[in-house]
């Protein structure tokens, strides 16, 4: 039920253009990972809330075999995928790229740099896991956010 509802809100909001005339007011609904936004609303429902409904086997198999994806991909997936393919060793440290449309203290481990890059997430690709300086391990990142850090850097 509370799935329904966040979609719910997110029709009432998109459905009509007037309630977002600037990309501002995009941004202002969507909020952060932690202002309570619809982002934050949003990551709530399938992470937290969406994985404690038990499904049958079958249809978790049909899940883990891409059944329910959607043959076109969105437009910002492709721009992802069309990049060039990030090259991070396993196990160097990294640090977030410069060049991120995000600041910097938008992510939990912000406090926690330089990490080190475990590897991608097998059934999650361009997905990373991390360790930060304080031994807290991070994942489900995008890979191509950061970059290895120079042996200068080091």
């Amino acid at each position: 039920m509370y799935i329904r509802r966040v979609l719910e809100e997110y029709v009432r909001f998109f459905h009509q253009p007037d309630h977002y005339p600037k990309i501002e007011n995009v941004e202002n609904f969507l909020g952060s990972i932690s202002s309570s936004g619809g982002f934050e609303v949003l990551s709530t429902a399938v992470y937290k809330k969406g994985y404690k409904i038990v499904l049958p086997k079958e249809i978790e198999e049909m899940i883990y075999d891409n059944v329910f994806e959607h043959d076109l991909f969105p437009e910002y997936y492709n721009e992802c995928k069309n990049m060039e393919k990030v090259k991070i060793r396993e196990k160097s440290l990294v640090t977030l790229d410069e060049n991120l449309e995000i600041a910097v203290n938008e992510y939990p481990f912000s406090q926690d740099l330089p990490l080190i890059f475990l590897g991608e997430i097998a059934n999650m690709p361009e997905h990373g896991i991390f360790i930060g300086n304080s031994g807290k391990i991070y994942k489900g990142y995008h890979i191509w956010n950061f970059r290895e850090l120079t042996e200068d850097e080091t």
